[in-house]
């Protein structure tokens, strides 16, 4: 039996200190607020959303990610290809 988009689970990684945290795992519909939850635990950072390649996406456009996960880093520019997914 296949789950609706809105009850599969998604994944937050967070990339602090140069190591990838596992947030945790949390319904699709409910990523958005999520996302905004551990970026008001981690206030002194500006937190960037990404995907597996590192490429950067809209906070709006996580729900339907293809990918099961959505990265957070502090860098803008995206992370270096040697830590890529």
């Amino acid at each position: 039996m296949l789950l609706a988009n809105s009850a599969q689970m998604m994944a937050i990684l967070l990339r602090q200190d140069g190591q990838w945290i596992d947030v945790g795992e949390f319904r699709r519909d409910a990523i958005i607020e999520a996302i905004a939850q551990v970026r008001r635990s981690n206030p002194d950072r500006e937190w960037f959303l990404y995907n597996k390649d590192g490429r950067g996406i809209a906070l709006e456009d996580c729900p339907t990610h293809e990918d099961d996960f959505i990265c957070l880093g502090t860098d803008s520019s995206g992370f270096p290809a040697v830590y890529i997914l």
